[in-house]
């Protein structure tokens, strides 16, 4: 098995293509779209879509609407903004006591003296 593994790394390992270029084959070209010139979005259109991004999310995350906020969340931030609702919905409704954030949290905030 170990001799297997060794044979395949060996017959598929990583070339420069400098090989290639000194017998005179030029390398594979790129596949990857080139770049444009102009912006995906102009600064007013990127303004409107943070703007739209964070209206809703803060709407989301104030009445912990999970549709809501997957419609502007995903991935691992989603899931770290889900899990934060479920604990807020696990707590004794005396124990939450501030926002942070669009959240609610039972953790007071701290005043450290430093003298």
């Amino acid at each position: 098995m170990v001799g297997v593994a060794c044979l395949a790394l060996a017959v598929t390992g990583c070339t420069d293509n400098s090989r290639a270029a000194e017998a005179g084959h030029a390398p594979r070209a790129s596949t990857a779209p080139k770049p444009t010139s102009s912006p995906a979005l102009t600064p007013a259109q990127a303004h409107e879509a943070l703007a739209r991004y964070s209206k809703t999310n803060n709407l989301a995350r104030l009445s912990q609407d999970r549709a809501l906020l997957d419609s502007v969340e995903g991935g691992p931030r989603y899931a770290m903004s889900l899990a934060d609702i479920k604990e807020d919905e696990a707590l004794p409704e005396a124990a939450v006591s501030r926002t942070d954030r669009g959240r609610t949290t039972s953790r007071p905030p701290t005043c450290t003296s430093r003298g």
